[in-house]
């Protein structure tokens, strides 16, 4: 019996870090007969697939996603899907070697909760700088769970969990795949863009059917990190990108993102002054990038109604 559907979706990988990724697969606790392997090609053009091994898997496939995007790619997992039990892999996870064996125990000990996840570890292929925060570490979908919490609350982020290892019922994954057919809104990466928010629909979809989510210490992955990614330029995109993301998802939930205020006043505006200009550029940029990405979002919608 099929308990578990690992969906590992794809766009352009790095051979390297990917066979990372397939090694901690094919050195899970649980017997191959019991999960499958499902690969979502979005559309790659490093041909990396001739570089592919899946012969360990008797479960494992490869299917192709002309449809650009990560939510195309994962819908296209969830409908070829046949387990009660999904599970997102993203191209750079390796999954600690009990990580399906626990996610299923944890659904079925709590059978109250329809999207669950854990604790991420970063591996650097270069050390992060300095001036990274764990705001910064978050937004890399790096997070230690430290105690096993839930609950059935939107936009909670100690119990709602990040889409690296993200594990959900079919019954959410089907919802969702269904919400997403007329949505004009679509909230993921795409090629090179870094708009994000898929992962939060993912988790709420559960809540929708009145499910909890939850993180559990049990569950471990790694997550590679490039260099790309450790830089001031990446940052700041990724920063505005979610800022605006955050915009966007809001909306759909029927909330309005706040833009960042501070008081007004001329000492106010004196002290608030000196604090930018002794502040590091990296920090101004960052700030800077925030308040861009919520205006966009906001402009966006403006134009949307």
């Amino acid at each position: 019996m099929i308990k578990a559907s690992v969906i590992l979706c794809t766009y352009n990988p790095q051979t390297k870090i990917l066979n990372e990724t397939l090694v901690g697969l094919k050195q899970q606790s649980l017997d191959s007969n019991q999960w499958e392997l499902i690969i979502v090609d979005n559309n790659s053009t490093n041909s990396f697939q001739e570089h592919l091994d899946l012969s360990w898997h008797r479960q494992g496939i490869v299917i192709k996603e002309t449809k650009q995007g990560l939510t195309h790619a994962r819908i296209a997992g969830i409908q070829k899907a046949k387990a009660p039990l999904l599970v997102f892999v993203d191209d750079d996870n390796i999954l600690d070697n009990n990580y399906l064996e626990n996610a299923i125990q944890i659904g079925e000990d709590y059978p109250f909760l329809g999207a669950w996840g854990g604790t991420s570890i970063g591996k650097y292929e270069v050390t992060p700088p300095e001036w990274f925060s764990h705001k910064h570490f978050e937004m890399l979908a790096i997070r230690t769970i430290e105690r096993d919490v839930w609950s059935n609350k939107y936009f909670d982020r100690p119990t709602n969990p990040i889409g690296a290892g993200l594990v959900i019922r079919q019954d959410v994954g089907e919802a969702y795949a269904s919400s997403q057919i007329n949505d004009s809104l679509v909230l993921d990466r795409s090629g090179s863009s870094l708009l994000s928010g898929g992962d939060n629909e993912l988790v709420y979809k559960a809540i929708d059917l009145g499910y909890g989510t939850g993180n559990f210490t049990s569950l471990l992955l790694t997550h590679f990190i490039t260099a790309g990614r450790l830089t001031a330029e990446y940052m700041v995109r990724l920063t505005e990108s979610m800022a605006m993301s955050n915009v966007l998802l809001y909306h759909k939930f029927g909330r309005d993102y706040p833009l960042p205020v501070r008081p007004r006043g001329i000492a106010t505006d004196i002290l608030y002054q000196l604090q930018l200009w002794r502040m590091p550029k990296i920090k101004k940029a960052l700030m800077a990038a925030e308040v861009r990405g919520i205006l966009k979002g906001k402009e966006l919608l403006k134009n949307l109604n």
